[in-house]
């Protein structure tokens, strides 16, 4: 019994020694480590900006004022579409670029197949002004709730017919 005692002593030994010199061994690595940790500042939207380029050739429907298409162009918002509206021509303001993710839980908003008729969101029935993206109907049971639709920056290239809009 006297043998088992003294073997049971001396693992635990053995086992703090072995715990003790590993933690030796491996702290001077860990806290010198911490050096080189550096506060790095938390992206903005604008530190992240992306960009796409839409061929209007391609999108008839956008050659005339109040004219949209909802269209996904793959990457850009994993692939939820953007709504573009022609909005005027031969201006600095040509268009109106909007996400179609609804700023209230995320739902799609819905380009209206009538011309001109406001946009709407397919989960609570939100009401969008066509051309701003203006909350006109916010849903019923949240009445102060009156964000707009997210516009996206874009740049208009008349000369080839291009728009670049960033996300």
């Amino acid at each position: 019994m006297e043998n088992k005692q003294e073997r049971r002593e001396f693992l635990k030994k053995a086992i703090v020694l072995a715990g003790s010199s590993l933690c030796a061994t491996c702290a001077p690595a860990f806290f010198s480590a911490c050096e080189y940790i550096q506060e790095k500042p938390i992206p903005t939207m604008f530190d992240r900006v992306r960009e796409h380029i839409v061929d209007l050739s391609l999108f008839p429907e956008l050659s005339e004022i109040g004219g949209a298409i909802s269209k996904s162009f793959g990457k850009p918002f994993a692939g939820r579409p953007v709504i573009i509206i022609r909005k005027a021509k031969e201006t600095d303001d040509d268009f109106s670029v909007f996400s179609s993710i609804c700023p209230h839980q995320g739902g799609e908003i819905l380009l209206n197949d009538d011309k001109g008729k406001n946009h709407w969101c397919a989960e609570h029935y939100s009401e969008y002004e066509f051309f701003t993206g203006e909350n006109l109907k916010p849903p019923d049971y949240e009445p102060d709730y009156k964000e707009p639709l997210v516009k996206l920056k874009y740049e208009y290239y008349p000369e080839e017919n291009k728009l670049k809009f960033f996300y």
